[in-house]
């Protein structure tokens, strides 16, 4: 179409500034994401500080024939790029590997192994804890993983791949596309899974079809499967499936399911990785579920000392941040016998793992993190209901909030935002966990908006007594003490028959009931 001219243009509409690149929707609706750098940026980073590379590396050079100086300048360690001493540099490195979509946020051992696969410098080990340490959003989402006192039966180690598998559901999930719940196989040996987007309705045969077409068909009939007791996971059907297919069940025992302690670690994994990416609204879940199996394949298990890709395919994949190596054409037979190695390693290595996680298992609690004023902590956020749609993907603690004094043996009072408006923001030390600072420079030292706190929906367990309370004038009003489901003796109160809370149809069968036995009550 042509310019409009300036004869059928309307005057009545002013022209005014252009206004480009504005936002409209408010910041807290938006996923955090990072920016991070390809090998080609951070190679071009380190050609312009080549000057600062630490004497100890440059007196290498032509001292071991592991240390390469490059015709651009660029030194190299057994292959890997040699990281000058540059902060900001070596941060974006570690950001590149930890903070990025394929990484998914790995703790420190796992991060350093994802750099070590191209990039090398002298202080790597001590750079990466205090860069995984100082991470705020690791210290939101993850798990704390306290050692517990229960003593752990391993289970037996698998010869071949995807022979003994795992299985779990994650249920309670906001509903994406369809689907609210994943279906979770684990590869004992590899340490791989499979997270399938399902329904938490989803019957005998939905999950046996399942499980044919994403474990069966491309890895072939696993000898054992491991499970919880689950009503459709041990359901008479999914028996007659395992039956005809050869498969041995074993369900876990009640009330200590050690069986199937490798998915419930799977799922945690998953949560984490969800936690971090998904939109505001938890509605797109099933979108990085793909991503989030490629991030952990990646990374080494402490278990086998090797990435599930890597026992999988025999070499590493291609993550877009590593420096590209020249291809070696393999031989079948040098393939199989490297294959054969990588199992006879992994199988070495899961048996010490075994004998380190009953150990480190077994050990009693640790000692109670003391603090003072001044102090900043982190709240578990289990008890906190808020805005955000779904509860299994929300944040594991909320901070770091400020520690103003102590009270008593083992609480403190905290500095709490305004807008949570907590009459007692006094919390057990067991709900607490210290903050650590990001020390890097450029590190993220912003974290998501504290979400809004949803006032708690009580429901009423008996009626435990009435009275009449004498109001302004002679007004007259009856109380009853109430027991709150879910709470202890000590948060009994009494409530005015007004409330909303005995206003619901339970309630008011509750107060009949009350009436019914206490024919005298007021």
């Amino acid at each position: 179409m042509g310019k409009v001219d300036a004869l059928s243009r309307r005057v009545d509409h002013e022209t005014g500034p252009v206004v480009e690149g504005v936002t409209l929707l408010k910041a807290h609706w938006f996923a955090a994401s990072h920016t991070v750098d390809g090998a080609d940026n951070l190679k071009d980073m380190c050609l312009k500080h080549v000057k600062l590379y630490d004497c100890s590396v440059v007196e290498k050079l032509g001292k071991d024939n592991d240390w390469k100086l490059a015709e651009d300048s660029l030194i190299y360690r057994r292959g890997k790029m040699v990281i000058p001493n540059h902060p900001e540099l070596r941060r974006r490195v570690i950001a590149s590997h930890h903070d990025s979509i394929a990484a998914g946020h790995p703790g420190a051992a796992k991060t350093q192994d994802l750099i070590m696969r191209s990039y090398w410098w002298p202080t790597i080990r001590k750079d990466v804890v205090k860069y995984v340490t100082g991470c705020i959003m690791c210290q939101r989402v993850k798990i704390d993983r306290q050692p517990r006192a229960a003593p752990l039966n391993p289970n037996p180690i698998p010869d071949q791949n995807w022979q003994f598998v795992t299985m779990d559901y994650m249920t309670g999930l906001p509903e994406c596309n369809g689907h609210d719940a994943i279906l979770v196989f684990v590869d004992m040996k590899s340490k791989d899974y499979i997270a399938i987007p399902c329904s938490k309705t989803l019957d005998s045969e939905g999950q046996a079809r399942l499980f044919i077409k994403h474990v069966v068909v491309p890895h072939s009939l696993p000898k054992r499967i491991w499970s919880d007791r689950g009503p459709t996971l041990v359901s008479s059907f999914t028996k007659e499936v395992y039956r005809q297919m050869g498969i041995e069940g074993n369900p876990s025992t009640a009330y200590h399911p050690q069986t199937d302690g490798q998915t419930e670690r799977m799922n945690q994994e998953i949560q984490t990785y969800l936690r971090i990416f998904i939109n505001h609204k938890q509605d797109d879940w099933v979108e990085w579920l793909p991503l989030a199996e490629f991030a952990y394949r990646c990374r080494v298990h402490a278990s086998t000392g090797m990435s599930p890709f890597f026992m999988t395919h025999g070499h590493e994949p291609n993550t877009g941040v590593e420096t590209l190596k020249d291809g070696i054409n393999e031989s079948a037979k040098q393939f199989a016998e490297q294959m054969q190695h990588i199992g006879k390693q992994a199988a070495q290595a899961l048996e010490i793992a075994r004998e380190a996680m009953k150990r480190h298992y077994d050990k009693h609690r640790r000692p109670a993190q003391k603090y003072k004023a001044g102090d900043y902590v982190y709240i578990d956020a289990q008890n906190f209901p808020t805005d955000r749609p779904n509860k299994k993907l929300e944040d594991k603690r909320y901070g770091p909030f400020r520690v103003e004094e102590k009270i008593g043996a083992g609480a403190y009072r905290l500095k709490l935002p305004p807008k949570w408006k907590l009459r007692h923001p006094v919390f057990n030390e067991v709900l607490l966990t210290p903050a650590h600072d990001p020390e890097f420079p450029n590190q993220g030292k912003t974290s998501r908006e504290v979400p809004t706190l949803l006032e708690p929906e009580r429901e009423v367990e008996v009626i435990l007594d009435s009275k009449i309370v004498e109001g302004s004038g002679r007004s007259r009003k009856v109380h009853y003490l109430v027991q709150w489901c879910g709470l202890t003796r000590a948060d009994r109160e009494w409530v005015p028959s007004d409330t909303d809370e005995l206003r619901t149809d339970d309630a008011k069968k509750l107060i009949i009931a009350f009436y019914a036995a206490n024919k005298f009550a007021l």
